[in-house]
């Protein structure tokens, strides 16, 4: 009795670590006031805006707007990797390579690592 009363606290112990991992996980996917790299639509120039505008202006041609690109790390093989880019002016989003869909009818999924295929990943405010 009491070696089965040890290994349901056991299965527990294990439960209640995977559900704080699980959290964990999720605390690392952007913030919405986190400042992310910005892909200038004019030159392609790639930057990370400094303050809070809503329409940042390109340091190198000057132009406003621009498409958010956010980057996650794989932590199984260590690659750094364009998740999504946003276009926040047309509230349109997308994967690499993917169509352009609204933000509001976009269903978000754990980033795969393009390279080994793991959802081991988090997010990276500047990826250079």
């Amino acid at each position: 009795m009491k070696a089965r009363a040890v290994g349901q606290l056991a299965v527990v112990v294990v439960l209640i670590g995977v559900a704080v991992w699980l959290f964990a996980r999720h605390l690392t996917a952007k913030p919405v006031s986190e400042q992310v790299p910005v892909r200038c639509v004019v030159c392609g120039h790639e930057y990370v805006p400094e303050g809070t505008e809503d329409d940042p202006e390109c340091p190198k041609c000057h132009a406003r707007g621009g498409l958010q690109r956010v980057y996650y790390h794989c932590n199984e093989c260590g690659t750094t990797f364009l998740a999504y880019e946003e276009d926040p002016r047309q509230g349109l989003i997308r994967e690499p390579g993917g169509e352009w869909t609204t933000t509001a009818a976009w269903i978000p999924t754990e980033p795969q690592c393009p390279k080994c295929s793991s959802t081991n990943t988090v997010f990276v405010k500047n990826p250079k």
